[in-house]
């Protein structure tokens, strides 16, 4: 006689694969649950749709359009009565130009010059709109020294074609070399 597999009293026969485990699902006696499916005499819900046209109420049309609490300013504005805390001083916006002279030192040093430039105008301490005066120093400094090593770079180059050119301008023309 052959063992029967794990789970399985012998003599049942093998377990159908799609019955519940055991102990699982309605007990003797019991049915679908008092509620559920469709009643007697009751057929498929109505579809959910507009209801009857209700307008406006009679006599009362749109409201007015609301608009600021009355007493008070704009947004940011200090009450009436009140300002600033002692000591408070509001702060410059950065200096456009001085973050465009910053990023001018990867692509165009000589641009980068004209507007740390101007920008060291725009953040003075005591004339200036912006604040960022430290930053247009930067961009000035490194604008400067990239522009002074594009231009050793570019003289260098120069010296090199005028010393081929001395040397083999003679012998194209014939000369001794």
């Amino acid at each position: 006689m052959s063992v029967p597999p794990p789970g399985q009293v012998p003599g049942d026969g093998p377990a159908p694969r799609d019955a519940p485990p055991p102990g699982y699902g309605a007990g003797p006696g019991y049915g679908a649950g008092p509620g559920y499916g469709a009643g007697p005499g009751y057929g498929p819900a109505p579809g959910y749709g507009a209801g009857p046209g209700y307008g406006p109420a009679p006599g009362y049309g749109p409201g007015p359009g609301y608009g600021p609490a009355p007493g008070y300013g704009p947004p940011g504005a200090w009450p009436p009565g009140y300002g600033p805390p002692p000591g408070w001083v509001p702060v410059r916006p950065t200096s456009t130009l001085a973050i465009v002279a910053l990023v001018c030192v990867a692509v165009a040093p000589p641009v980068g010059i004209v507007l740390a430039y101007l920008a060291r105008r725009e953040t003075h301490p005591v004339t200036g709109t912006r604040s960022g005066r430290e930053l247009a120093a930067v961009a000035l400094w490194v604008n400067v020294g990239l522009t002074g090593l594009l231009l050793l770079m570019v003289l260098s180059v120069l010296a090199q074609l005028l010393g081929v050119v001395a040397t083999t301008l003679p012998v194209l023309l014939g000369g001794q070399g």
